[in-house]
């Protein structure tokens, strides 16, 4: 084939030549073109994987410190031995009588507290009154729930725990030493997992700021929701005031300075949550408190519990209306045990 002649084009007043490459010299210079772009790839993905790493790597502590008087008097203070769960009122519905006594039976020099919803305002009025019109204006019970668990870990400390777990061992080694414990659920923590630390079960000694930054945020949200009439914002408890929401707050809480920081305690998945909901898998039947036909508590916890796991939670749901009123005393493999 004819090779393309020169073509002459004028650049301001210089005459410049550009030399067309013939279509066959084009044909040999497309596999080398090829390998560049797939190279170019290659090397973005790297680079990116690079500098994202530290926020999708599994976290398997998070220990941050910070050397004032005031944290070193506060790390020698034993940590508080409160027992926290809270109910709509003083009567607890069967389905969770039996999972509450466990915590009782094995922390019987601990001081248990149920909490009903008046009480919770209450707290709030007396010692947080500056966050009453938020926690009033939280649409859902169960958000309101939530702010009331994270001033229990601010105010008083201890533990607080879901009504649907059950306790299996005793916490006070995992208590031991530490200043605040939140347990993982699933294989790592990850800006795209926004159910890796459920709220269900938590652990702290009073005034450890990241409950703060968990109301400050609660309290961001909602003025955004007022601000912009976000109608997604007054049903998604889980993102408002729940597990995602305490997420995204662990996520921003680690990145902040070392002098604004406390130390956090990050539990292996099998020490507190070993059943998780997210991974459907067959023991899923046996350890779901909503498959009421197929959960059965014994076989759950032969299937996900090691010797270092204190809990389990079987994810009851209670909170939203179709499980709220269901009697689950018997259906729930109690009888079983």
């Amino acid at each position: 084939m004819k090779p393309l002649l020169p073509q002459y084009y004028k650049i301001g007043h210089k005459p410049v030549i550009l030399q067309l490459l013939a279509v066959n010299e084009l044909r040999l210079y497309r596999p080398v073109l090829r390998c560049l772009s797939r190279l170019t790839i290659v090397l973005a993905v790297v680079f990116i994987v690079i500098h994202l790493r530290p926020h999708f790597r599994k976290i398997d502590v998070a220990y941050i410190s910070k050397s004032t008087p005031d944290m070193l008097d506060e790390a020698r203070r034993p940590f508080p031995k409160i027992i926290h769960q809270s109910w709509k009122t003083d009567c607890l519905p069967t389905k969770f009588e039996h999972w509450s006594a466990t915590w009782k039976a094995n922390h019987p020099n601990w001081t248990y507290i149920l909490w009903t919803d008046e009480e919770n305002r209450n707290l709030v009025s007396h010692h947080y009154p500056w966050f009453l019109s938020t926690y009033d204006s939280l649409p859902k019970p169960i958000m309101r729930a939530d702010a009331a668990r994270y001033i229990y870990m601010h105010k008083y400390g201890g533990v607080y725990a879901d009504l649907d777990m059950e306790s299996l061992r005793p916490l006070d080694d995992l208590v031991e030493g530490r200043e605040l414990i939140l347990g993982q659920m699933g294989t790592q923590i990850s800006p795209w997992w926004q159910h890796s630390l459920p709220n269900a079960w938590m652990a702290s000694k009073p005034n450890h700021s990241y409950w703060m930054h968990c109301l400050q945020d609660i309290m961001n949200t909602m003025e955004h929701r007022r601000s912009h009439g976000d109608p997604w914002l007054s049903v998604n408890a889980e993102y408002v005031t729940g597990p995602a929401m305490l997420h995204r707050v662990f996520l921003n809480y680690i990145q902040l300075p070392l002098a604004q920081r406390e130390p956090v305690f990050i539990a292996d998945a099998d020490i507190v949550f070993p059943y998780d909901w997210s991974n459907i898998s067959p023991h899923y039947q046996v350890c779901a408190a909503t498959n009421i036909r197929m959960f059965n508590v014994e076989r759950c916890k032969a299937l996900v519990t090691t010797e270092r796991t204190v809990s389990i939670t079987y994810w009851s749901h209670s909170w939203e209306p179709q499980m709220m009123n269901a009697d689950l005393t018997t259906e729930m493999g109690l009888e079983k045990m």
